[in-house]
């Protein structure tokens, strides 16, 4: 947007040499005072220049609005040609008609691609390690650090164990468990065993451990020749009834069956027992204590928070109580007045009609003694005048005299107080009804 500024040829303003107004806003709105770009204002103020621009902003706003307002609406009909390259020319010309060119493959499909070569490549890695390790098997936190010595080289035993510790140095170093670092950073060698050579390992290892599991009490052969464990529960049971029968001595430490021991022996292994028991006993106290210190250093504002906010909580419970038993007196007073109600509208109604019928008596009553007073009023009338036309027969009376003896009969016809009450009792029961 154009911003509005006045320069050396601006309109001039009223007053500096002759009466033209300082802007003509009309040719404006029509761009013909634009001024030059980076001009001051000399007669306007600044409160002025922005107004005018901002007016000038909406006047160009709506006026690109107006002209894209009167474009043709677009019409999706079109075709895309794919524009070859030379090379790409060369090749379909080389190339015979049947055949297809070779396309580069979409960036996702080779994304998808690379990332499933990765995860093969993971998973033949995986191959590789050991079955702890495949398995996600518990390992040693902290393997031992010494070497093993080998005395015998020819002993299979011997050479399985240091193996093995080779091997939990190795998963230690490259492949340490979550949270640990690795104690090394270069993994130690390990000699490379081919996959030939392994197959046969585990398979002399399976026939081994067929030939223990068929020893052993523990598995059951099965109709297809694997084997399978017996039911725990029943062995678990069996090995608490043989442990029941032995004892164990401590001097020297051996386990004897409590039928072929003495009195002594089992004398011996009960006080062991009890000694045993009494310092795990008294092993676990100390802990327990410790850790409740702890606890309740740990936890003291929280229970000294609690108790107070126990309090609070109690305090608020009892006031839901009194505020719902209010609330019941409350809803059956309403219900009591609810039924209340009709009989004393009714009442009040028939109160109300008597005392406008009292009240009506009363006025025909008031109207009637109205009329008397005017009655009385007018023979009281009639007869001064005959009294004093008597007078006057007789000889006449002076004015003065005549004054002291004329009797006011003058009555104020304002009601007495009781009517006032009654009319205002009346104006009451109106306004209930």
């Amino acid at each position: 947007s154009t911003q509005s500024t006045w320069g050396a040829q601006a309109t001039p303003r009223a007053g500096a040499g002759g009466s033209t107004p300082s802007h003509t806003p009309v040719r404006d709105a029509l761009g013909i005072n634009e001024s030059e770009p980076g001009a001051t204002p000399e007669h306007i103020s600044i409160a002025k220049q922005e107004k005018e621009n901002r007016r000038l902003q909406n006047a160009q706003r709506k006026s690109v609005q107006s002209k894209l307002g009167g474009l043709p609406q677009p019409q999706n009909d079109f075709e895309l040609q794919l524009t070859l390259t030379e090379e790409q020319q060369l090749l379909l010309k080389s190339q015979d008609g049947s055949h297809i060119p070779a396309i580069e493959p979409d960036a996702s499909d080779r994304e998808k691609a690379l990332l499933l070569a990765a995860k093969r490549a993971q998973e033949q890695l995986l191959k590789k390690q050991t079955k702890s390790v495949q398995r996600s098997l518990p390992r040693p936190i902290q393997p031992p650090q010494t070497e093993l010595e080998i005395e015998d080289p020819n002993d299979p035993e011997e050479l399985i164990e240091k193996e093995a510790l080779s091997l939990v140095h190795y998963d230690a170093v490259v492949n340490p468990i979550k949270g640990k670092k690795p104690l090394q950073k270069v993994a130690p060698r390990l000699d490379y065993i081919s996959e030939e050579y392994l197959q046969h390992a585990e398979a002399l290892l399976k026939a081994q451990l067929t030939e223990e599991m068929s020893k052993s009490n523990l598995f059951i052969r099965k109709d297809d020749g694997n084997f399978q464990l017996v039911d725990f529960a029943q062995y678990s049971e069996e090995c608490i009834e043989a442990h029941k029968d032995l004892i164990f001595l401590p001097n020297p430490p051996r386990y004897l069956y409590s039928k072929a021991a003495s009195h002594g022996d089992r004398l011996a292994a009960a006080r062991h027992s009890f000694e045993v028991a009494r310092n795990h006993m008294t092993a676990e106290v100390e802990k327990a204590s410790k850790l409740e210190s702890r606890v309740q250093l740990l936890t003291a504002g929280y229970l000294k928070r609690s108790e107070g906010l126990l309090l609070k909580l109690l305090d608020s419970h009892q006031q839901v109580e009194d505020l719902r038993v209010e609330l019941k007196c409350f809803e059956n007073l309403a219900a009591n007045e609810q039924m209340a109600m009709k009989q004393r509208t009714e009442d009040l109604k028939t109160d109300v009609k008597t005392q406008m019928d009292r009240e009506s008596k009363l006025q025909v009553l008031y109207h009637k003694l109205v009329q008397d007073l005017a009655d009385v009023k007018i023979q009281v009338q009639k007869e001064k005048e005959a009294r004093a036309a008597k007078l006057r027969k007789r000889g006449g009376q002076r004015p003065d005299e005549e004054n002291k003896t004329e009797i006011p009969m003058e009555v104020d016809a304002e009601p007495p107080k009781s009517e006032k009450k009654k009319k205002k009792k009346k104006k009451k029961y109106s306004a209930l009804i």
